[in-house]
């Protein structure tokens, strides 16, 4: 994990507008076409869900600017994230 150093941090201002919110998260949609993530996962016998996890992650894992996080008034970069997902249950409750 490494500390960003927000006096050359090209997106401090963007840091600055975000640490003032009571939360500041940010969520985004957007379609993506997993039809070769499907048609492999059935090849290979996997879950399609458990598939999804995996390439989540690991493209979450890719990009440094995902694995920041906003800790008191610093923002760091960790190594690596570990994701969580929440999947729906039979009876109409989260696992």
């Amino acid at each position: 994990m490494r500390t960003i150093d927000p006096a050359h941090w090209p997106r401090r201002p963007h840091f600055e507008l975000f640490r003032s919110y009571e939360l500041p998260h940010l969520a985004v949609t957007a379609p993506v076409d997993v039809t070769g993530l499907k048609t492999a996962a059935a090849r290979h016998a996997l879950s399609l869900f458990h598939a999804l996890v995996w390439a989540t992650t690991r493209a979450a894992n890719e990009v440094p600017e995902l694995r920041r996080r906003i800790r008191g008034e610093t923002v760091v970069e960790h190594d690596v994230v570990h994701p969580s997902f929440t999947a729906a249950g039979p009876d109409e409750t989260f696992l």
